[in-house]
């Protein structure tokens, strides 16, 4: 019993100290607490976040790329016995999708026609099937249905015969709607919904196989962050039984998109809490260092209980009861205060209460009762009363050096580098300690080099009184002033962090949307064709392959971008670090020479063209004329047929063609003989080319000098001018066939001469570095658009904006050049895919625009969650900076009370001691300020180093750039200058405004 009283003793004794002291009290549990709750609440960001982006990213999908889809066939004789199996199956995900759909299409019952007429049926038509025209249908009867067309042009109130004795009744046009059958095609050119086949409709139906659709849309609203590795894996299991041993069951889901969400609300959650650790580590260092100014009553209260009989043990015990209870106080309401606040977020969302485990997994709850024993123990070991250093090192280098473990210990939980790594590797430590590194080696630098500045100080100011009497009473407590610097130091570092790297994310936002995009709009597919290209720049994007130097015969995907070498310095996006060549550079290897596929254009009135012909060949021949139009498309005219006798051939000039210019005339073959032996021979002569106008009949430009192309096996036409005997015309131009199976002939287009084995010269190009390590002796072969085309590699570069799949397997050419490459010999094979425009005017509704992107990456919930976890650490780590800043200078002034007192009983002046006392509170301050600054930017530029995460919890592309936030560094540095200002005047003034005996008698 009594040793039991020996035990309890000290707990009893806390007991009375924290009722005696309860502000004390409270101010720990306040201080564990509010580090353990930020922990948590960044936890709780992310989830609130999560839940947000899975609901935009599901409803952007489209209906039918957001379903769980089961399509199984049947085949005659068989029934529809999967019916069943397939609708449960569906059935398991009534929690998080729509209700379920099925549609059935049978087979064309047209006998010899796989593409023929196919008979639907829909469970429920009224809310799978969209009216256009009519009504729908309704039940058959014993030999007729009514039916709606889906496809095909039946006109309402046919009668279509659908066998020997049934028939189908049209009476209304529709479609599926979307999502439901996700291919199309499979409706045929003619599908009909029925309600329900009549009995001999279901006997032609029933010797022929159908296609069952099942799908189940998922609800963006009932599909829960918290639970899509769940989700993802009973859909896997699902298809996995449905496909298992059935080779005519086809079941997909997004499981892609569903992997990809959950990836990034891990990496969302694993930066947050990051950034919530720091700033949890300097709330408890900044509680160890409110702790070190009781250390004098610690020591008085181990006096006490040692007079008492108490232990070392037992008052030790006493300590640390009278700490680690409010730590465990404070880390409990942390815990419950975060799960009250997402169960009041899930209830004010629509969410389930398992919410709230999702937002506090085990693990951020683990590392909230880490934080908080941590704290305590902290806490402990600054009030443990102890012999002065050997070395001036105060109890805060003690205290940074449990915070920098305990962020050691929460960065070893978070994950590698970039974002798939973090996701798959939740164990692994990650580069992200650079900053707490940096701000500790700060910390014990300055704990070093502040003693000896300060005995620095006191020797270069004997000259000045007040200046070395500051430096002299700083000096007397070197490791205080030492502490107090580090501080400062770590929590301005630790605030200009966190803005720092906030600015970071919003600088890589407007990065990565003017590098998307290349320009500030961007058009790309259909929409190109009605975009006016006077005001934008026209693109061609391509797919392609360059043949590898090594190994044989191997080829390397690469993507093909051509813009006008004039608008390349004024592509968006673009880094110097991407090349070693100025984008004007680039511009100007990339055009060396004029090159443009361009010819006589026809007059804007004009409305018919004719041309004398006549032709000596094997067989006749169509002269065809190839027009490029002002938007860079492609038209070709039929003149008609020529052989032996002359002839007139005339054709009208759409209104289209108007205005276009003549880049090939061609001389078909109107029949090619199966033969391998075939040699085309003979010549086909042409007059001036005519067209007619306002004014009457006038001749473009003599083709004389026009080139005939090359084909690829080396062949090619003779053309040369010609004068004609006999003839309604003198003058002309005579091509004769040689033996080429491509007989057209083009302008020049300035392109450089042809390489042996190919169609044109080398062409200008900037490569990326995979692309450039297969050049030999400068030179590549890429084959893009089916054609083999030589190319020089006149730089590389690393990345190019615009090009994101494959950044690095590229090839950038001037889009005059490759044009004119691709079709001078084979007009309208490209046109222009994109279109570029690099003022702030929108060209078209459709177009991808830099400023909205930007706004996009900025608005994704993970992004604006990270961006307020990072603001509030930012202000959180400056206020704690201005209050140890004041509580550092009001403990300095109060442990040199006595000494001013001696000083001022000696005859220095009140005025004097004053100026010194703030002198040196602001030549504390301003080492600390200095020494944060510089750590703040050094750990953001370490960051942007190596990190390689967006704010949307992406690989970044380009790469991450460090970004000083001057503005907010600039408002934090002039609030704690200010508070330093203010500290030093009321803490000084008030600390010498009693009389001297009076501190003297103190």
């Amino acid at each position: 019993m009594t040793r039991f009283r020996l035990l309890v003793a000290p707990l009893f004794f806390a007991a009375r100290r924290i009722q005696a002291r309860p502000f004390s009290f409270l101010g720990v549990v306040a201080a564990v607490g509010a580090a353990a709750a930020l922990v948590g609440w960044s936890s709780l960001t992310a989830a609130t976040s999560q839940e947000q982006s899975v609901r935009d990213r599901l409803e952007r999908l489209s209906a039918g790329h957001r379903s769980f889809e089961v399509v199984y066939f049947t085949v005659p004789p068989e029934g529809d016995f999967r019916a069943q199996t397939v609708a449960d199956a569906v059935a398991q995900f009534g929690d998080v999708a729509q209700p379920a759909h099925r549609i059935r299409v049978w087979h064309s019952i047209e006998p010899g026609d796989p593409r023929g007429t196919r008979i639907v049926l829909a469970d429920d038509p009224a809310s799978e099937v969209a009216v256009d025209r009519g009504r729908l249908p309704s039940r058959c009867d014993a030999t007729s249905c009514e039916a709606l067309s889906l496809t095909g042009e039946s006109p309402l109130g046919a009668r279509l015969r659908l066998g020997p004795r049934a028939s189908a009744l049209i009476v209304g046009h529709g479609s599926l709607r979307p999502g439901l059958v996700r291919d199309r095609s499979e409706l045929g050119i003619r599908a009909l919904l029925v309600r329900s086949p009549s009995a001999p409709l279901e006997a032609i139906l029933n010797e022929h196989g159908s296609t069952v659709f099942t799908t189940a849309e998922l609800d963006p609203r009932r599909v829960r962050a918290f639970a899509l590795p769940r989700l993802q894996e009973r859909l896997r299991v699902a298809i996995t039984r449905l496909e298992r041993g059935d080779s005519l069951v086809r079941a997909s889901a997004p499981l892609g998109v569903l992997g990809d969400l959950a990836k990034r609300g891990k990496v969302a959650r694993e930066r947050l809490l990051i950034v919530a650790g720091e700033g949890a580590a300097l709330i408890v260092a900044f509680a160890a260092f409110l702790a070190t100014a009781r250390r004098r009553e610690a020591e008085l209260v181990d006096d006490q209980l040692t007079n008492l009989g108490a232990g070392r043990g037992q008052a030790l015990a006493a300590r640390a009861a009278e700490v680690v209870v409010p730590g465990v106080l404070g880390t409990l309401a942390a815990l419950g205060g975060i799960w009250l606040a997402a169960l009041v977020v899930a209830h004010g969302r629509g969410l389930p209460a398992e919410f709230a485990h999702g937002a506090l997994p085990l693990g951020t709850t683990l590392t909230m009762i880490g934080v908080g024993l941590a704290g305590a123990l902290l806490l402990v070991a600054s009030l443990t009363p102890r012999r002065r250093p050997r070395f001036g090192v105060g109890a805060l280098e003690l205290a940074a050096v449990v915070a920098l473990g305990l962020i050691v210990w929460q960065m070893s939980t978070t994950g590698a580098l970039a974002p798939d790594q973090v996701a798959r590797n939740g164990t692994t430590p990650v580069v992200l300690l650079t900053p707490a590194l940096a701000f500790f080696a700060a910390g014990v630098l300055l704990l070093r080099i502040v003693p000896a500045a300060l005995r620095l100080g006191e020797r270069l100011g004997r000259r000045a009184p007040f200046v070395r009497l500051a430096f002299v009473t700083a000096a007397r407590n070197p490791a205080h002033a030492a502490a107090a610097t580090t501080f400062l130091a770590v929590a301005l570092g630790s605030s200009l962090f966190s803005l720092n790297y906030r600015a970071t994310i919003d600088g890589q936002a407007h990065d990565q949307a003017r590098f998307t995009v290349g320009a500030n709009w961007r058009v790309t597919g259909r929409a190109v064709s009605a975009v006016d290209l006077r005001r934008s720049a026209p693109a061609l994007r391509l797919d392609g392959v360059v043949n590898e130097a090594y190994p044989s015969g191997a080829q390397l995907p690469v993507r093909v971008l051509a813009l006008p070498a004039a608008s390349v310095p004024h592509v968006a996006g673009w880094r110097s670090n991407f090349s070693e060549l100025t984008r004007s550079e680039i511009a100007r290897r990339l055009r060396p020479a004029p090159v443009r596929l361009a010819g006589p254009a026809l007059a804007p009135d004009a409305h018919t063209v004719r041309v004398w012909a006549r032709g000596q060949t094997d067989y006749p021949r169509l002269i065809v004329l190839h027009f490029l139009l002002p938007d860079q498309h492609f038209a070709h005219l039929r003149l008609g047929e020529v052989w032996r006798r002359w002839r007139l051939l005339q054709a009208a000039v759409p209104p289209r063609l108007r205005g276009a210019e003549v880049v090939g005339v061609q001389y078909e073959p109107s029949f090619v003989p199966i033969s391998f032996q075939y040699d085309p021979e003979g010549f086909v002569d042409l007059g001036p080319i005519e067209q007619r106008g306002s004014n009457g009949w006038s001749a473009l430009p003599s083709i004389g000098s026009w080139n005939p192309t090359v084909a690829a096996d080396g062949t090619s036409g003779d053309l040369y001018p010609a004068t004609f005997r006999n003839a309604p015309v003198a003058n002309g131009v005579r091509f004769e066939i040689s033996g080429t199976r491509l007989p057209l002939v083009h302008p020049p287009a300035g392109l450089v001469e042809p390489l042996s084995g190919f169609q044109t010269g080398a062409l200008p190009a900037l490569a990326g570095g995979p692309v450039a390590a297969q050049a030999v002796d400068g030179l590549v072969t890429l084959v893009v658009a089916g054609k083999e085309v030589p190319v020089r590699v006149i730089g590389r570069a690393d990345l190019f904006p615009s090009i994101v799949n494959g950044p690095h397997d590229f090839v950038v050419l001037d889009y005059d050049t490759l044009f004119a490459a691709l079709n001078v010999d084979q007009p309208g094979i490209v046109a222009p895919s994109e279109a570029w425009t690099f003022n702030s005017k929108r060209p078209a509704p459709a177009a991808l625009g830099a400023v909205p992107m930007e706004k996009r990456l900025r608005d994704d919930p993970l992004a604006a969650g990270t961006r307020k976890v990072l603001g509030v650490t930012g202000v959180l780590a400056a206020l704690v900076g201005f209050a140890g800043l004041v509580l550092a200078t009001r403990s300095a002034l109060a442990s040199e009370r006595l000494v001013l007192a001696e000083y001022e009983a000696l005859g220095v002046a009140p005025r004097a001691l004053r100026r010194s006392a703030q002198l040196r509170v602001l030549a504390v301050s301003a080492l600390g300020l200095v020494a944060g600054l510089l750590g703040g930017i050094l750990g953001v530029r370490l960051i942007g180093a190596f990190v390689a995460i967006t704010g949307t919890a992406r690989r970044p592309l380009p790469p991450i750039a460090s970004v000083v936030a001057w503005s907010a560094a600039a408002i934090v540095l002039a609030a704690l200058v200010a508070a330093a200002l203010a500290a030093a005047a009321l803490v000084a003034g008030r600390a010498l405004r009693e009389p001297a005996a009076k501190r003297l008698r103190a």
